[in-house]
């Protein structure tokens, strides 16, 4: 039966079925992302810190559960492969080849890639840190194992996102207030180390220091709305609101 691996908002690891219900595998507080190689061997990048480029990387085993690989091996991303083996790519943008018994295998030079992928057949790919000079994204690459090198993709190819990789931050509901500009700066500033495509969900409220600086630091606004007078004309108003707003709002302005 299919299962998938999944990571909930508090960090706990669940496998989940179809028809509903599923298994912890993981306690609160315990991974960033979860992945689930060709040849069933689940992955996970952990909330501790290695002492590498990265937080600690763990795989489970069948019979014994979550193994720890060496300290010194750090990850911000994972893609599952098969024969045991998973990518990473670290927080210097590198991309390594890992196994639960031997020595990670570099696989790039610092400053390389922004995420990887492999599919159940062929090469790894990788979306690389080079945006393409006719737009749609960055370079996309993949890795030719006769040569070992990893080779561009003609233009106009280029991606934002490989292998259907996604990963979703949600914010406390249960605090008693809202994030504040400059926490939200915070996290925006560090998300875009590792992630080219950011969407924020803002909410509707205005005023909120943390939706100002959510419009700033936009490149497109998406309003969403239903084809009707209720819910068009608020978002007009909205939309003038912020020009007139972006006039002597050095925030809204810049």
């Amino acid at each position: 039966m299919a299962t998938a691996w999944t990571v909930n908002a508090e960090g706990e690891v669940w496998t989940i079925q179809p028809q509903g219900g599923g298994q912890l595998m993981a306690p609160a507080e315990s991974a960033l992302q979860v992945a689930l190689g060709f040849d069933g061997t689940p992955w996970m990048v952990t909330t501790q810190r290695s002492s590498g480029a990265g937080n600690l990387v763990q795989y489970y085993a069948a019979g014994s559960g979550w193994e720890t690989l060496p300290s010194s091996i750090g990850a911000v991303q994972i893609a599952g492969s098969t024969n045991g083996f998973a990518y990473i790519v670290d927080e210097n943008n590198a991309i390594w080849a890992i196994t639960g018994t031997t020595a990670p295998i570099r696989m790039s030079a610092d400053g390389f890639a922004l995420t990887v992928g492999v599919s159940s057949v062929g090469p790894a790919w990788a979306i690389s840190t080079q945006s393409n000079e006719d737009g749609g994204g960055n370079v996309i690459l993949w890795y030719n194992n006769a040569n070992g090198q990893w080779t561009p993709v003609p233009a106009p190819a280029a991606a934002i996102q490989i292998a259907g990789q996604y990963d979703v931050m949600v914010s406390e509901t249960k605090r008693d207030r809202a994030l504040t500009r400059e926490e939200f700066e915070s996290v925006h500033d560090v998300g875009s180390r590792f992630y080219s495509l950011i969407v924020v969900d803002t909410a509707n409220d205005e005023s909120a220091a943390n939706w100002r600086a959510a419009v700033q630091r936009a490149d497109a606004l998406v309003v969403p709305l239903k084809w009707r007078n209720d819910y068009s004309l608020p978002a007009i108003e909205m939309l003038e609101e912020l020009q007139v707003r972006a006039s002597d709002d050095r925030h809204l302005s810049a």
